[in-house]
């Protein structure tokens, strides 16, 4: 009867010591599969926040020409109908719209860039990961964005403020016209 026993002793624990050593190795695989998922998830998050801010920005671009094209036409045919009191208050609030449509945008794309950082990390991460070193989108973004972005930068910090002055010139003309 001792035998039995010794073999049904021995299959026990053999079986208990594959069972924790399976479970082991889930739980590392399982702790690997968590970090991917964890990555994952960063990274879709920090895309998605920068993916947001930039829609917002565009949509902040639209809003300010639709606003100044209908501005324009109310201008002009305030103008043209001698309506100057009128002309005057569509020509500063062109200036406003253009001011804050232009802080906006700036705050948008600010708030955009604050992204950048992390989604390069992620994306090193998962490049070194998978050895697959053209997934470093962020990073190549950057490089070639750079005279790009300067350029667009310039225009915008050149634009904006010409067309509130051309807003305010058109209000005071409008206001000395007879």
């Amino acid at each position: 009867m001792n035998a039995p026993f010794r073999r049904w002793a021995k299959n026990r624990w053999d079986s208990e010591s594959d069972r924790r050593a399976r479970t082991e190795y889930m739980a590392d695989r399982d702790q690997e599969h968590s970090k991917a998922f964890l990555l994952a998830t960063a990274l879709d998050h920090s895309w998605r926040w920068y993916d947001l801010r930039i829609n917002s920005g565009l949509q902040i671009l639209n809003f300010y020409l639709l606003a100044m094209t209908v501005l324009t036409a109310a201008y002009v045919s305030a103008f043209t109908s001698r309506n100057h009191v009128i002309s005057v208050a569509v020509a500063l609030a062109g200036a406003a719209v253009s001011a804050s449509s232009y802080m906006a945008g700036v705050r948008q794309d600010h708030v955009a860039r604050m992204a950048l950082p992390s989604i390069e990390e992620a994306e090193n991460r998962l490049a070194v990961a998978l050895d697959i070193d053209s997934l470093r989108l962020a990073e190549q973004y950057r490089v070639q964005r750079r005279l790009s972005a300067y350029a667009i930068r310039v225009i915008a910090y050149f634009v904006y403020p010409a067309i509130i002055v051309v807003c305010v010139v058109a209000g005071i003309y409008a206001a000395f016209s007879k």
